[in-house]
């Protein structure tokens, strides 16, 4: 195995298809797009110079050591009717092994295993790819190599959280909203804005009683908002 990895952003699909696949050549397709907004621009300069990605997949290593989310390669064991893990096995003849992470740090950590040489990929959010990126733990890509890279958002097509000086660092799968959730009993009028968490006037009501999301990629949520 290599010193760097792929790093993927959600996708478990373009992570097996960059470790297990016995050689492709590339399907062409565009990573054109406005880029969304986060990143950090401190990390981005400080992302290591590499080589070109190489425009087809090599021989696969017989097997695909990932991690991820909860819920990202099932293999029929929660739920029998969901599981894209085993025909995946049995097309390709390449054996998953999936190492479930809870948080972003953890993620990275494992990711820095044994020299970067213990995990082919990760399911890696946005708080955590920078940092990925930026220590060299994993290697740039061609989106080319992935028909249906055309097909995500184009917003997250050459996002700054994994395209640093021009190149891809993974492969985008999708975005989600956070909810706000509340006791319909007590707070009163229902909430119209975040403005109960983030504007001390509008959440003194509930001082005390309010609880947010323990990482420090919470502070975009407060950024958005101001």
């Amino acid at each position: 195995m290599h010193r760097h990895r792929v790093s993927v952003l959600l996708p478990i699909v373009a992570i097996v298809a960059a470790a297990c696949s016995t050689g492709s050549s590339a399907a062409p397709s565009t990573a054109g797009g406005p880029e969304a907004t986060g990143g950090s621009s401190q990390a981005a300069t400080a992302a290591p110079s590499v080589a070109a990605a190489a425009p087809t997949i090599g021989p696969g290593e017989g097997q695909l050591n990932i991690i991820i989310w909860a819920g990202y390669a099932e293999d029929g064991s929660n739920v029998p009717k969901y599981d894209w893990v085993h025909p995946f096995e049995q097309q390709t003849g390449c054996q998953v092994n999936a190492k479930k992470a809870d948080t972003s740090d953890e993620m990275v950590t494992l990711m820095r295993q044994a020299g970067g040489t213990a995990y082919d990929g990760v399911s890696a959010s946005g708080d955590a790819t920078l940092r990925l990126i930026g220590n060299g733990d994993v290697a740039a890509i061609d989106p080319t190599i992935f028909p249906d890279f055309a097909n995500v958002a184009p917003f997250l097509q050459n996002a700054p959280h994994y395209v640093v000086n021009g190149q891809h660092y993974g492969v985008p799968h999708g975005w989600g909203g956070n909810s706000l959730m509340y006791r319909t009993d007590v707070v009163n009028p229902a909430p119209t804005s975040w403005n109960v968490v983030f504007d001390p006037t509008a959440s003194a009501p509930y001082k005390g009683k309010i609880t947010d999301y323990d990482s420090p990629i919470y502070i975009a949520d407060a950024a958005l908002y101001l």
